[in-house]
């Protein structure tokens, strides 16, 4: 999962990224408000003997509050997206996403990324399957206007004769959002 690990940098930036739901007790609120922004990245995917990295690419909208979730160029909520995809075993890559990830500013330094899901397939390798993950305690720097993924794992489902070991992965990198900040 080492490229999933690279995969996590852009998934995993942006990777932290989408809930349509405010959060009463936060105090942090995404800025501009009720703006979309583009959001690029690379992310990785680790898990056990299988590393998959990706560019990460999505627009990030936010909901006028602590709520922000990857979107379409019109602002709507969806999927974010994953090209350039590498392994450390050889064979390229193909990673989807099936909805919008959800992030939550819970400071001005840390966002909590839910509904983070993926789909990893290495031909003739394995299909890694990520749903509904919660990472808290992303890290959000105004200054870079990044969002770097926590260390905390996730469980993950797998398919396939050569799939590593495990059940869980972490993801690592960095997804950009220029124009954002956390006030």
């Amino acid at each position: 999962m080492r490229g999933m690990k690279k995969f996590g940098t852009a998934v995993a930036a942006v990777s932290m990224m989408m809930a349509l739901g405010a959060s009463a007790a936060s105090a942090a609120n995404w800025d501009p408000a009720n703006t979309t922004l583009t959001a690029h990245g690379t992310l990785t995917l680790d898990m056990s003997s299988l590393s998959v990295t990706c560019t990460y690419h999505s627009g990030v909208r936010s909901t006028g509050n602590d709520v922000a979730f990857t979107s379409n160029a019109a602002g709507t909520a969806a999927p974010p997206t994953f090209s350039n995809c590498t392994t450390n075993l050889g064979p390229a890559a193909t990673v989807t996403s099936s909805s919008a990830w959800n992030f939550t500013a819970t400071s001005t330094t840390a966002v909590d990324v839910s509904n983070g899901n993926a789909v990893i397939t290495v031909p003739g390798i394995c299909t890694v399957t990520a749903t509904n993950v919660s990472l808290a305690g992303n890290t959000w720097s105004n200054a870079t206007q990044t969002l770097t993924p926590s260390a905390g794992t996730f469980p993950v489902t797998k398919s396939g004769f050569l799939c590593p070991a495990g059940n869980t992965a972490n993801m690592t990198g960095s997804v950009r959002v220029p124009g954002a900040s956390i006030t």
